[in-house]
């Protein structure tokens, strides 16, 4: 019985161990430049929305192969705001992106395109309490 469990271990590390080093369907080198491209495109946008925009910084930022052609960006990030009316606020923001491989190059290199961003929570918190009150007039 020993050696039954022995054969049974043995094959389950041998498949394990293969599924692991298996050749992945994006590279490393790849995730690292979409993961970086998307902080620069993030980061440009927020800039050009939000006019007194301070502190942009990724929380953190990482990336999932869907298929040979599409990948999954997760990624948080943070910045601090300041307007008259409010004060000022600091900002959390996380989601994800997906992106797709076309059949175009550039230089050589792959083109990916960004389909489609997802934001899936908005955390603000200010540094000076706001006050609501059922009279006020202001909408």
């Amino acid at each position: 019985m020993k050696y039954i469990h022995l054969v049974i271990l043995t094959l389950f590390l041998s498949l394990t161990w293969n599924l692991v080093q298996s050749d992945q369907n994006v590279s490393e080198l790849i995730h690292a430049e979409i993961q970086d491209d998307l902080k620069v495109l993030i980061g440009n946008y927020v800039a050009s929305q939000v006019p007194n925009v301070k502190n942009i910084n990724f929380k953190n930022i990482w990336s999932e192969s869907l298929s040979d052609t599409k990948v999954k960006a997760h990624f948080k990030y943070s910045f601090d705001d300041e307007t008259e009316n409010i004060g000022k606020s600091g900002n959390l923001i996380d989601g994800f992106a997906i992106l797709n491989k076309t059949d175009e190059t550039q230089d050589g290199a792959a083109v990916w395109t960004l389909d489609e961003i997802q934001i899936l929570n908005n955390h603000v918190t200010f540094e000076q309490g706001i006050t609501l009150s059922p009279n006020d007039d202001d909408e």
